[in-house]
């Protein structure tokens, strides 16, 4: 009983992702929770499975952030998945975690079709980013690919 009242606990605390409209730009934003995905002695790689759409345009991403705790950019220049390039863009770069010294934080999109998005909410998708200062492999898994799949409205006739 202690064992399944801890799970529950547990599972409480897992942030469910994110889901808003913004009310000025019309910009819906669905993404996973947070998945850590590489951890290197000074790095770390997370990303979140994403959906954004206005006006009728719509995004299917994996919305990746390298983070280095030696104030190094990380500096990605590519994403690869089993020999296949991916379309990869960096989105931004910040300092984070700010406590004694500043980490160095890089945003990053893989930009995916529908097809593809729906095909990983049942394989997951391993992939590698290959940067500058250091080179991370993850495996997003499927989940977090039909977690986004099942907060995105139908479309009307679909």
């Amino acid at each position: 009983m202690r064992v399944v009242f801890l799970m529950f606990l547990l599972a409480a605390c897992t942030p469910p992702g994110i889901q808003e409209t913004n009310p000025h730009t019309g910009l819906t934003t669905i993404a996973s929770r947070g998945h850590t995905l590489d951890v290197q002695w000074d790095a770390t790689l997370s990303a979140r499975a994403a959906y954004f759409e206005r006006d009728g345009k719509e995004v299917w991403s994996v919305y990746t952030f390298v983070t280095r705790d030696d104030r190094n950019v990380p500096d990605i220049r590519s994403a690869w998945s089993f020999g296949k390039q991916l379309p990869y863009r960096r989105l931004d770069i910040r300092r984070a975690n700010c406590v004694r010294s500043c980490d160095r934080q890089e945003h990053g999109e893989i930009v995916l079709s529908r097809q593809l998005f729906e095909m990983l909410s049942q394989t997951g998708l391993t992939f590698h980013l290959n940067g500058v200062r250091g080179s991370f492999t993850g495996h997003m898994p499927g989940r977090a690919f039909g977690d986004v799949l099942a907060r995105v409205p139908r479309q009307p006739g679909a």
